[in-house]
Formats: structure tokens, C-alpha cells, sequence
């Protein structure tokens, strides 16, 4: 008996590539077609008429050289399940990753990663002191936090807070609430303060800097010889 045709319509490509952690399949499709000089539509759709009988996991690990399990904890596929709302506090949204943990793991500072994470509770990233949360539209836009170690305090207590524990798990559910709406508070609130500070500390900063510039300008119109003024010399 002849063995049934089985054509191969999705091989590996040239260069391997690692998916970031919990990186958004689009995003994934989009390092992987750049990194090989390849349309993302031709990893999408390899064939014009042919189907592969592979899943869409089992395709991403052909594809980028990635075991499945690799790719199954990495990029998950989010459904439309019971916990997958979105709205309230376990809503989950799209966002860009800190850029310096992408060059941290990628090797590449200029790589754009987007990422799944709460839309409520992730709004800054604290061993890089960025803001990655809310009005952020590029990776290049993370506000640097280093003047603002209030607002990286406030996301650590926020996630303390939110931490399971045996005492935090034995109050009763009005406390629970309160704890998490006076943590959500003050992350907000330090929010709505972060943009103001952040505003005047760029204003500062452009006026050091022109400051600075006027100084160099007038060190070298005094000390260089061909640039003292005609008439004093």
C-alpha cells in the first residue's frame, strides 16, 4: 500500500530566533520575517495551495527553530475565556516591552517587542526605573524614572499589595478591596503627578543645557585668539 502524500510546507528559517516573554504572536511574526528578510505573510500563508496540517504552535517552533514548549510558554494565545476581560483589574492589554530588557535579552537596542501585560497594575518596569504603562506610543517614549523614584516606589508597593499571602488571603474581602483601591490610588495618583514633575524636569533639563551651550560659546569667544572681537586685540 502506497504511504499517503504529505507535503512540507513549512520549513525552518535560516535564523533562529528566541521569542520574548509573553511577546504578542503579531509581534513575534514581525522580528522573525525581519531577522530573515522575509514578508510576514509568507510565514503566515507559506503556501498558495497548499495547507499545513500543523497547528499554529507547532508552526511558530518550525519556523523559528524554537522547541514547542518554548513557544507555548512564551507566547500565549489569549482567548476569549471567563479571565480574559477587558475591563476590571485582570485586564490585559498589548503595551510595548522595556527597551532595556529587550537589549538586555535580544542583544539589540533599536528591537521593538510588544508584549501582553495588565492594563492596570503594570506600569512600570523596576529594575530599569522606565515607565512602560499607560500614554506611552513607542518603546523610544519610556520616560526614565531615575528622578522619580517615588513613582517606581509606588508600583513595588502596588505589586506588594497585590501579592499573595497567607495573612493577606485571611482578611475578609471589605479590607482586601480597600487595600487594593488605596494601592490603585496611589499609583494613579502618582501617575497624574509623574506627567507634571516629568514636564518641569525637561524643562530644566533644556534649560541646563542651553545654559551650558551659551557658557561653551562664550569660553571659546574669549579664549581663541581669531574669535575676539575686532578692535580689543
Amino acid at each position: 500500500m502506497t504511504a499517503r502524500f504529505e507535503p512540507v510546507v513549512v520549513r525552518p528559517l535560516p535564523r533562529p530566533l528566541k521569542p520574548f516573554p509573553h511577546e504578542t504572536e503579531s509581534s513575534f511574526l514581525s522580528r522573525l520575517a525581519a531577522a530573515n528578510a522575509t514578508p510576514v505573510q509568507r510565514l503566515q500563508r507559506p503556501s498558495l495551495w497548499l495547507t499545513s496540517r500543523l497547528d499554529p504552535i507547532d508552526q511558530l517552533s518550525v519556523l523559528s527553530g524554537q522547541s514547542r514548549t518554548t513557544i507555548q510558554y512564551a507566547i500565549p494565545r489569549w482567548e476569549n475565556k471567563s479571565w480574559n476581560v477587558s475591563n476590571g483589574p485582570l485586564a490585559l492589554t498589548p503595551r510595548w516591552a522595556c527597551r532595556r530588557c529587550v537589549a538586555r535579552r535580544t542583544g539589540n537596542p533599536q528591537q521593538d517587542v510588544m508584549v501582553w501585560m495588565s492594563k492596570h497594575h503594570d506600569q512600570v518596569c523596576i529594575p530599569h526605573r522606565l515607565w512602560i504603562g499607560r500614554a506611552v506610543d513607542s518603546a523610544a517614549r519610556q520616560h526614565d524614572l531615575a528622578d522619580l523614584p517615588e513613582v517606581v516606589q509606588a508600583q513595588r508597593r502596588h505589586y506588594r499589595n497585590h501579592r499573595p499571602s497567607p495573612v493577606r488571603t485571611s482578611l475578609n474581602a471589605g479590607m482586601q478591596n480597600s487595600v487594593i483601591t488605596a494601592s490603585g490610588a496611589l499609583l494613579a495618583a502618582l501617575i497624574g503627578l509623574s506627567g507634571a514633575l516629568w514636564a518641569t524636569i525637561s524643562n530644566q533639563r533644556k534649560q541646563q543645557q542651553a545654559q551650558r551651550d551659551a557658557w561653551k560659546k562664550d569660553g571659546q569667544r574669549t579664549s581663541h585668539p581669531l574669535l575676539l572681537v575686532p578692535g580689543r586685540h
